[in-house]
């Protein structure tokens, strides 16, 4: 109990400190971007799965008008971003959890990095030290991105664009305003997987996931045994939970087979939107909501879902037979 009180004491503390950190940090630079020559652009803030598949279009967009890309991930991204073929350099730190310790590992890169880019671009909209001291360390020619939390524009950012709701939208605006025109699309790239290329279904396949990287968007373990059990027990569907993969590719392989995805708002909804599946899932942050050919928002228990499921497959199912 003291320790939870000590740590929100903490956070309320450093919120607070902010626009001091903003006073000292944030200076403005007078760079037109449309002036620069040199096109070495780095892009942030893609340690997790759906910050960096919500910067896809950013990406492909920049490196298909004479960008050398490189972009920051982390371990749990770094496959995809080896595979994605607009992106010409991943560095990869440990900063998956955003802890207060990567102040640290954020400003170790940007001091050897220093001076390397022309371009810096930080879409995440919040104010924190950790962003501020990186942008003022890592001293690119010109720095892009959104406009912050509550309206704050820092004065060191060459160009800012308004928050446009979805995160896939703040890429295609920032494009836009550098005279790029791309399209509404995500793109994954794929690594080799052997894994399931054998996989048979003789039915359609319906994968499942109940977990995220939080405990609020995670499903009990009571309430996923007892959907599980239900679906299951489908006639009509070759139903699959989704399990702990040695390789994201190999996850993207099975995704790839399926032919629908019911899970919580994770890394696997926005997977699924790159891969164009149809989605159900149980709740979702407009600015963060799947973009899939098929989306339907609806609360996990076993006879809603089995509703929807029969709604969507049986009728196919019967028109076969």
């Amino acid at each position: 109990m003291l320790k939870k009180l000590r740590r929100k004491i903490s956070k309320g503390t450093f919120n607070q400190l902010a626009f001091l950190w903003l006073f000292i940090l944030d200076r403005r630079n007078k760079i037109t971007i449309d002036k620069l020559e040199k096109k070495r652009v780095l892009i942030a803030d893609c340690e997790k799965i759906g910050n960096y598949i919500f910067k896809t279009p950013l990406i492909r967009g920049l490196k298909k008008n004479g960008f050398h890309v490189t972009v920051m991930g982390s371990y749990v991204t770094r496959e995809l971003l080896e595979a994605d073929p607009y992106i010409d350099e991943a560095i990869i730190t440990g900063c998956y959890r955003k802890k207060s310790s990567d102040i640290i590992k954020k400003s170790l890169v940007a001091l050897k990095y220093r001076g390397t880019f022309s371009h810096y671009i930080e879409t995440t909209g919040s104010v924190y030290l950790r962003e501020l001291l990186f942008m003022r360390l890592l001293a690119p020619v010109a720095i892009l991105g959104r406009e912050r939390k509550k309206g704050v524009n820092l004065k060191m950012m060459n160009l800012t664009i308004p928050d446009q709701g979805h995160h896939i939208d703040n890429s295609i605006e920032l494009l836009k305003q550098m005279g790029i025109k791309e399209r509404r699309e995500y793109h994954l790239g794929m690594g080799e997987s052997r894994k399931y290329t054998n996989l048979y279904k003789s039915k359609p396949l319906v994968l499942y996931n109940g977990r995220a990287s939080v405990k609020s968007r995670s499903v009990s373990s009571g309430d996923e045994s007892r959907l599980v059990e239900a679906l299951e027990h489908l006639p009509y569907i070759t139903f699959k939970k989704i399990s702990r993969e040695d390789s994201l590719h190999d996850l993207t392989s099975l995704m790839e087979k399926a032919d629908l995805i019911i899970t919580v708002d994770t890394g696997i909804s926005h997977l699924a939107s790159a891969l164009k599946k149809p989605v159900i899932i149980d709740s979702y942050n407009d600015s963060v909501a799947p973009i899939s050919p098929m989306l339907i928002k609806a609360p996990f228990r076993p006879g809603t879902l089995s509703g929807i499921l029969e709604s969507i497959f049986l009728p196919a199912s019967e028109n076969i037979a």
